[in-house]
């Protein structure tokens, strides 16, 4: 029986290759132009506090706060990549998605 039934899932095993394949598509970008932008901004002001001193120093910590603050509203990565991951052990299987048609 067990037999049987990995003849049928051998089928299966070809499809999802060839589903994987056509499904694929990379990430345009690893992070958005946004999310780098104010990254950017984050970084410069953070290596600019490392010298400043008196009131300098106290409105770029508030600076760097707020960027903070803005790196968490805006998303970090680019949802333009698509993936499949198919397993398979034995008589199970599972497939997952990563991204839309």
């Amino acid at each position: 029986m067990f037999y049987l039934s990995n003849i049928y899932l051998n089928e299966l095993d070809k499809f999802a290759e060839k589903t994987v394949k056509e499904f694929y598509k990379p990430r345009d970008r690893v992070r958005t132009p946004e999310y780098a932008g104010i990254a950017w901004k984050k970084y410069y002001a953070t290596k600019l506090l490392k010298t400043a001193t008196g009131q300098k120093k106290s409105e770029l910590l508030k600076k760097v706060k707020v960027l903070k603050s803005e790196l968490r509203k805006v998303p970090c990565t680019s949802k333009t990549d698509k993936v499949i991951k198919y397993i398979r052990y034995a008589d199970d299987f599972i497939m997952g998605e990563l991204g839309s048609q």
